[in-house]
């Protein structure tokens, strides 16, 4: 879903040296989407915990948030 709203960004943006935006907006996008996924899901390991429940998959869930922003930062490195 990302992929098409940063390539529609970037064809609406300007030219040359000042490209890029686009795909950064598209990011970001994804990031703040991981960013909530992972605040809920934080809360949903502490109710788990609290109410002695198992854990296991909420804790799973806030690790994968994690696991994606870091993969994309590390594939920015490769790429660039």
């Amino acid at each position: 879903m990302l992929v098409p709203v940063g390539m529609a960004l970037e064809a609406s943006g300007p030219g040359g040296p000042d490209r890029g935006g686009g795909e950064f907006a598209a990011v970001m996008l994804g990031c703040i989407g991981s960013a909530l996924f992972f605040i809920i899901n934080a809360a949903l390991l502490i109710v788990a915990l609290v109410k002695n429940r198992p854990a296991a998959k909420p804790a799973i869930a806030c690790a994968l948030p994690l696991a994606i922003i870091l993969g994309v930062f590390l594939l920015e490195q490769f790429t660039v």
